[in-house]
């Protein structure tokens, strides 16, 4: 799970580092969410077809079917670039990805943008969830947009005042921050671990610098977790979906 500590939420924008643990919290016995927390500063609509964000790399392994939904409030320009930035996040590992523009579409994996506040922690808020069922992720992951909005605004140290931006502005910097949230998440299911690494894509407390910058060097795969993962896509058919 992708957390950010809160204000009224528990978000604060005195520091930029932070902890992570994985959280238990609110699921049954046998179910956890992956977390990664960010200290300090801190269902559905169709929308415009992907066709142009499809990412198309290493065609020896099967692409990757994501259906995803939205809810109202979410514009269709910030969910096309929460997909982008994930598809570049993965490029590099030979990641492809197929999106599909409602959630009943025929897909591996279901990504739901929404306003859910997510599992309760004491201490920190969560940008995005994926939940493990005995050990195993399962084929949803939420991205909370309400939780990245109130990231983003008190994240005024890094980014500016939100408020004097434009809309375009805006939705870049949202779409920049739920992707890399998205991406984070993604991580979690290819690679089947609930587990955090000290850099990379699943760091555990990305500073807000790092979810802002233009540059993605702070959300890469190494050529190990490279490896897994192409190896669980050739194994694991099921894991991806068929594209007309």
């Amino acid at each position: 799970m992708l957390t950010a500590a809160s204000l009224a939420l528990t978000l604060l924008a005195s520091s930029l580092d932070g902890t992570s643990a994985v959280n238990r919290d609110r699921h049954p016995r046998g179910r956890a969410a992956s977390t990664i927390t960010v200290g300090g500063i801190d269902r559905g609509r169709a929308f415009p077809p992907f066709s142009e964000v499809t990412t198309a790399v290493n065609r020896s392994l099967p692409p990757i079917v994501v259906a995803m939904a939205a809810d109202p409030n979410v514009s269709p320009a910030v969910v096309r670039l929460v997909a982008e930035e994930a598809n570049a996040i993965f490029r590099a590992a030979g990641v492809r990805f197929v999106w599909r523009d409602r959630p009943e579409s025929p897909a591996s994996l279901l990504v739901a943008i929404d306003n859910e506040p997510g599992p309760e922690r004491e201490s920190s808020t969560p940008l995005g969830w994926l939940v493990f069922e005995n050990g195993a992720p399962t084929p949803r992951i939420h991205i909370s947009y309400r939780n990245a909005v109130q990231y983003m605004a008190v994240s005024r140290e890094v980014i500016g005042v939100v408020g004097a931006k434009t809309v375009a502005e805006r939705e870049t910097l949202l779409g920049r921050l739920m992707g890399r949230a998205l991406a984070h998440e993604l991580g979690h299911y290819l690679l089947a671990t609930k587990e955090h690494t000290a850099k990379g894509l699943l760091k555990r407390a990305p500073s807000a610098q790092e979810f802002f910058s233009p540059l993605r060097s702070a959300f890469t795969l190494d050529a190990a977790e490279c490896s897994q993962i192409a190896a669980r896509l050739e194994k694991r058919l099921d894991l991806a979906g068929i594209v007309p």
